[in-house]
């Protein structure tokens, strides 16, 4: 499986089994009328999705800095963007959007990272599910299972809308996409001038 990835800009510039979740909110605070969190933890069939840590570092570079995985979404970073933006995730660890990182719960590796994303697109505010993960663990449904659950970790937060911005020839994204019943509902170009198809989920 090719491209295991969405995503364009901030994070994203670094690096069919939809089971029930349990959803752990720890240290919670109230910043401007919304929730924001000092830890998160999901768990799933198979996944735990939880805030990212620094020693999270080498292993999400070597995700990141695959060309595999980054083949639709801008290529293999410098270490310096890379280390910038893992600080960066790392900063939004506390709210409720960044990436997360998700271990496979078996064998306590970090096999991905997905996270809800804010985006401006085409001039209109949007919150994008975004999913990367290594290249040896594609083919196992892992991203329909994380991307499952920040859907549905979303829906909780009161998103009525949320959307994945994949590349025209990344059809593994876009069947990730599929199996999450977010449908194709119109192709745009990004601040950066990528072409990008741009799938909506919306709840029931």
């Amino acid at each position: 499986m090719t491209g295991i990835g969405t995503g364009t800009g901030a994070g994203a510039a670094r690096r069919q089994h939809c089971a029930p979740l349990r959803v752990a909110q720890r240290g919670g605070h109230r910043l401007d009328g919304r929730v924001t969190l000092r830890t998160v933890r999901i768990e799933t069939e198979r996944l735990v999705i939880r805030s990212p840590e620094p020693g999270d570092f080498d292993s999400a570079k070597a995700i990141w800095c695959d060309p595999r995985v980054r083949r639709y979404t801008g290529g293999v970073p410098s270490p310096e963007l890379f280390e910038r933006g893992f600080y960066d995730d790392l900063a939004l660890a506390a709210t409720d959007y960044g990436f997360r990182t998700v271990i496979e719960r078996a064998s306590g590796t970090h096999v991905g990272d997905c996270g809800l994303v804010q985006k401006t697109v085409e001039s209109l505010p949007e919150v994008e599910v975004v999913y990367f993960f290594n290249a040896d663990h594609w083919g196992r449904g892992l991203a329909t299972e994380a991307a499952g659950a920040m859907l549905e970790h979303g829906h909780a937060l009161g998103l009525a809308r949320i959307i994945a911005l994949i590349h025209p020839d990344n059809d593994a994204s876009a069947n990730v996409a599929r199996r999450l019943h977010m449908r194709h509902e119109r192709d745009v170009v990004t601040a950066s001038g990528n072409l990008r198809r741009l799938f909506v989920w919306t709840p029931g």
